[in-house]
């Protein structure tokens, strides 16, 4: 079975639906309205979509355990992946099954995103390379693995999704399964060289990366409006000063500016529902004592005001 769909929207939460293969949350982190296209076809094996991301994002979660993801560039945007930056021309960001990931999107991404269904990937490229792209994916993501044909490989993919989804209407089935097939290949091809490297390779703790996705889940788990920076830095076990260091580095953004944008969303999502009438109340709720600034910011970030999101769910 083959299924199409093209999205284009400038709802954040739609287009995290989309991608039915991550478990993740997604916070626009610059102003204006975010602006998304994905056209994708669903494969029995594998989902391939072609993406733009028209504001800067962050991504904080994982993929599905039975499933690897990849995301390719097809301009020089730059991608944060765990706090290590992902270079367009020597290296690939990779999701493999269940590791948690905190993606910083840094500016418009045009380019391919595909994932593939991990024992279907396991079969064609053995069950040894599979187990290290698992484990030393982080190396992978940081251009340390030698990918000689990455050039290639990348250009061979878009083609192949392309053409995937410009004839997803009258593939055979003979021809989805060629396709899954390739793409699973053409990851063999690329590492075949590099796997006894990435098993030599050792990965250094990542600290601010630990820091952050500590304090992402702490942050989200918590029911209460307001969340104080001592108090997350406390269930980081870090300092105030390392928390600091660490978002700037993760995600662009310190711990008041994340914080800041949390309530806008936490404020947006109650507007959009049918249990607020009263904007004044709602505020006062969210301890918002300059409503006129409240408005600014409001409209900086999602391109209306909170009357106009009122009066449009």
């Amino acid at each position: 079975m083959i299924t199409k769909d093209s999205l284009n929207h400038n709802d954040i939460e739609q287009f995290a639906a989309s991608l039915a293969h991550l478990d993740q949350t997604v916070k626009q982190l610059s102003g204006r309205t975010f602006n998304f296209s994905n056209n994708l076809v669903i494969f029995p094996k594998a989902m391939l979509s072609r993406i733009s991301i028209g504001k800067q994002a962050m991504f904080h979660g994982v993929c599905h355990s039975d499933h690897f993801a990849f995301t390719i560039p097809s301009n020089n945007t730059a991608i944060r992946v765990n706090g290590i930056q992902v270079n367009a021309d020597n290296s690939l960001y990779i999701m493999p099954p269940s590791e948690e990931i905190v993606a910083l999107f840094e500016q418009e991404l045009n380019g391919y995103h595909f994932s593939i269904e991990s024992k279907f990937l396991a079969k064609h490229i053995g069950h040894d390379l599979h187990s290290s792209l698992i484990h030393k994916s982080e190396i992978v993501r940081s251009g340390k693995a030698n990918l000689n044909s990455y050039q290639n490989f990348k250009k061979q993919l878009f083609r192949n999704i392309d053409y995937s989804l410009k004839h997803s209407d009258s593939l055979s089935e003979m021809a989805v399964l060629d396709i899954q097939c390739y793409i699973a290949n053409a990851i063999r091809i690329l590492f075949k060289d590099d796997n006894n490297e990435l098993k030599k390779t050792s990965i250094p703790y990542n600290k601010r990366h630990a820091i952050v996705t500590r304090a992402l889940e702490y942050i989200n788990s918590s029911h209460d409006i307001y969340v104080s920076i001592p108090d997350i830095a406390e269930q980081c076990f870090c300092s105030i000063r390392t928390l600091e260091y660490a978002f700037k580095q993760l995600l662009s953004v310190t711990p008041k500016q994340y914080l800041t944008i949390r309530r806008l969303y936490m404020i947006r999502q109650d507007l959009v529902s049918k249990n607020c009438n009263n904007i004044a109340q709602l505020l006062s709720l969210y301890g918002v004592v300059n409503q006129g600034r409240f408005s600014k910011d409001y409209f900086r970030m999602f391109g209306e005001y909170p009357k106009n999101t009122l009066k449009s769910r």
